[in-house]
């Protein structure tokens, strides 16, 4: 089943649904519930310092249980979909039910938190980009290319970046598939 929601995830990120009726089918499927109308996206990294001297287990499960405390410390704090992109790399898929109750404070929060946490426990540090607010689940993807431009001008000193319109000229332009 997580296959499946991943490949489902992975299509909604890049808007490769072919009509809202498809989505809706397979949505419905895998159980994953779009009944929210406002959602945003995040797209971050997970970064070591010492991760390339690990041998690949160590390594893998380094990333796995990093990318298990970013889920569950978010989902502490605002309902949201976690998912794992590769190795480092993740995006996040915030929903809420109304655009007034979409606390965009309590994500950054959340992920400073999240970013703090992770850092202490595993000694690995977050970047990560966060789009706008979007209404309805099939616009998840323009939320999600705002992430990755923003991600773009994450670092160490400023690991939390959200997209600003008037930083477009800043943004380096992210593929879009």
């Amino acid at each position: 089943l997580q296959n499946y929601q991943d490949k489902f995830f992975m299509r909604l990120l890049h808007n490769l649904f072919d009509s809202r009726e498809q989505f809706e089918i397979q949505s419905k499927d895998l159980r994953l519930d779009f009944s929210d109308s406002c959602y945003l996206a995040s797209h971050g990294e997970i970064h070591s310092d010492i991760a390339r001297q690990m041998d690949f287990t160590k390594e893998m499960n380094l990333y796995s249980s990093s990318l298990q405390m970013i889920q569950e410390i978010l989902g502490k704090h605002t309902p949201c979909y976690v998912i794992s992109l590769d190795k480092i790399h993740f995006a996040v898929i915030y929903h809420f039910p109304t655009a007034a109750q979409a606390e965009l404070g309590r994500i950054q929060e959340a992920l400073e938190n999240t970013r703090f946490m992770v850092h202490n426990y595993f000694n690995v540090w977050l970047t990560v980009g966060t789009g706008n607010l979007v209404e309805g689940p099939l616009k998840i993807s323009i939320s999600y290319q705002e992430a990755r431009q923003a991600f773009n001008l994450a670092n160490r000193q400023a690991p939390v970046v959200s997209f600003s319109r008037s930083d477009g000229g800043a943004c380096r332009n992210a593929f879009n598939i």
